[in-house]
């Protein structure tokens, strides 16, 4: 080492050992700032998030289909509201995340409008149900979705079948045999 570095190891200036400290004191308020902003506006999109989790499950319609697609509606909502904040906050890339996820939630809701109009509503609440496999075997879902509820839909029928008639239990109909 030289005789000038040597100098500076052992006799600090401790005016440049103060403007050290304060520039590192000045970068970690700016740091904790920062990072008390995020965690303020992610619990803010949490509570936000759950105040319309509690209204919506206050709101109950009597049909099952509008109470589904009600609740439907509720979620895509609340993903572009939840996107709208995130653009408001400066986080583009979240944002774009979570209009894919609103995206996401219109398509499920589109196929499963196409399946109850190929194959009806019964196919429909089988094929949701079973939510376990993957998408892969998305196929071999719908089959047997559609096989479970027409054995379902012949059972019913078969049941109908079965009832006497109202009023008349000897009621036979009408046949066109000849009386000799």
């Amino acid at each position: 080492m030289d005789a000038n570095a040597q100098a500076e190891c052992s006799n600090p200036n401790p005016n440049a050992a103060l403007v050290n400290l304060d520039f590192v004191a000045t970068v970690l308020d700016s740091k904790l700032e920062k990072l008390k902003r995020e965690l303020t506006e992610e619990s803010s999109l949490q509570l936000d998030a759950a105040v319309k989790r509690a209204k919506t499950n206050s709101k109950t319609l009597k049909k099952k289909g509008c109470q589904r697609q009600f609740d439907h509606n509720e979620d895509v909502r609340g993903k572009i509201e939840e996107a709208t904040k995130s653009i408001d906050n400066g986080k583009f890339q979240r944002a774009k995340d979570i209009l894919s996820e609103g995206i996401e939630l219109i398509d499920k809701r589109q196929k499963i409008l196409k399946i109850a109009d190929s194959h009806g509503w019964d196919t429909v609440n089988c094929y949701i149900s079973d939510d376990l496999a993957s998408d892969s075997e998305d196929d071999k879902r719908l089959s047997k979705a559609v096989r479970e509820a027409g054995y379902k839909r012949r059972e019913k029928e078969r049941q109908r079948s079965k009832r006497p008639t109202r009023g008349r239990p000897n009621f036979r109909p009408f046949t066109s045999a000849t009386v000799s």
